[in-house]
């Protein structure tokens, strides 16, 4: 080390000019100005990352969703239907099954009473014989031995949970009344199961001389049977005589022009229909839907409806009703050549709800499709790609898409989250411009 030191350094020899400061003052104004350079033009940088980031962008989290493309028309529904008379008896009139109750022929379907009054007896009556009922079965009840059997009863308790909060849901107050006793059975019977100790026999007594009592008051009435088996339905709405103009069990005037077979339904006679108004039904006590199957008609844009064959089974859904979506079956299809085709659907299924449908607004399900949802300004396309940018932190990223249905507005693409391509929680970029893969912003 000590020799190296001892060596003479070579002489510098350079072909550049060599400029030396040596006056003090002349070197702090040198370096202040350098500095101030340096931190105008660091700015001026700064300042341009900072422009070129100060996009205002908008995001959307992707989600998989399921999207079922569908299909809304106006609709009118047809079955074989009959009136029930009752000979001449006038009076308080009171149903004795729920609507869309199947009753055989000659099952008593209807009560009527000379009073209002009267009427009441009978209601009150049903409602103590309720009462004792459900006590009877609380008195009946004993504590259980065994895990399985406590669960059974836990069960019971969660199934009449659930079902009344369906009720609440739907707006349903006949079937919140029934599934809130229900519940209140339930969880009554389970609390005796593990042991509670509930005594009813004062109850059951007051009930009993209340029964007694009622039955004392209770005066004549009259009972109207079913004149064939078919499901009850307590109000007719003056549109029974069209459907029986279509099923041929009977036959109204007024619609001579739509008393085709309901197979042959065109586009002309569904507008009629939808057009009719309903006849004077008072003296009827309700009516009887006779018939297996009933239909829903409606008109379609022919477009819509050009991959449909006779047999399908679609999902309909009543947005406006109570009525539960139900499968229904394709039975007919019939253009009029000016873009509308009649569709003509059958369905089986009956309840209160169904039974009471008439004109309703239907909602078709054509097709089902699961991936994720992007808004068509966020679609790209980038040497020929399809993609959307995202934003991950503070970089934009690029992500490859592979649309599995579009339309005007948005489209769903395939949500398996392949390498490079957008997966479920990506932040998706709705506007922007000068946007490219990598480019930071704030």
């Amino acid at each position: 080390m000590a020799e190296e030191k001892s060596k003479k350094k070579k002489p510098h020899i350079s072909t550049d000019i060599d400029f030396r400061i040596t006056s003090p003052k002349i070197k702090v104004l040198l370096l202040i100005v350098g500095l101030l350079l340096a931190t105008l033009l660091g700015g001026y940088h700064v300042f341009q990352i900072t422009d070129d980031s100060l996009i205002e962008l908008e995001t959307v989290t992707a989600k998989k969703i399921t999207y079922v493309k569908s299909l809304e028309a106006q609709a009118f529904v047809l079955r074989d239907e009959c009136y029930i008379q009752g000979g001449g008896n006038a009076g308080y009139v009171v149903p004795l099954v729920e609507d869309g109750t199947k009753v055989s022929g000659n099952d008593s379907v209807v009560n009527i009473f000379k009073s209002e009054s009267d009427a009441q007896i009978y209601y009150d009556l049903q409602d103590i014989e309720a009462d004792i009922a459900y006590y009877e079965s609380i008195r009946n009840t004993t504590a259980v031995s065994t895990l399985s059997d406590i669960t059974a009863y836990d069960e019971k308790v969660e199934e009449s949970i659930f079902a009344l909060i369906d009720a609440v849901d739907a707006r349903n107050i006949r079937e919140l009344k029934i599934h809130a006793d229900d519940l209140r059975s339930s969880v009554t019977k389970r609390n005796i199961a593990v042991g509670n100790t509930i005594d009813v026999t004062a109850a059951l007594s007051a009930l009993y001389a209340e029964r007694t009592q009622l039955l004392n008051k209770q005066t004549q009435y009259t009972s109207i049977p079913a004149v064939v088996a078919g499901y009850y339905v307590n109000a007719a709405d003056g549109y029974e005589s069209v459907c029986g103009a279509y099923s041929g069990f009977g036959f109204a005037e007024d619609i001579e022009k739509i008393t085709k077979n309901v197979k042959q339904i065109d586009t002309e006679s569904i507008d009629s229909l939808l057009e009719l108004k309903p006849v004077d039904v008072s003296a009827s006590y309700g009516k009887l839907i006779t018939g297996f199957l009933w239909y829903i008609v409606c008109n379609v844009p022919t477009e819509e409806v050009a991959d449909f064959y006779i047999g399908q089974r679609l999902q309909v859904a009543f947005p406006d009703e109570q009525a539960n979506s139900i499968e229904c079956k394709v039975v007919a299809m019939n253009a009029d050549g000016t873009g509308r085709t009649a569709l003509i659907l059958s369905a089986t299924a009956m309840d209160a709800n169904y039974a009471n449908l008439r004109t309703a607004k239907v909602v078709i399900s054509l097709e089902t499709y699961t991936g994720i949802r992007v808004d068509q300004t966020a679609l790209r396309v980038v040497d020929d790609q399809p993609g959307v940018y995202v934003l991950l932190g503070n970089v934009v990223r690029f992500r490859n898409v592979e649309p599995i249905y579009s339309e005007e507005k948005f489209a769903i693409v395939d949500a398996s989250g392949k390498s490079g391509y957008i997966k479920a929680f990506d932040e998706i970029i709705l506007g922007g411009t000068d946007l490219y893969d990598g480019k930071l912003v704030q």
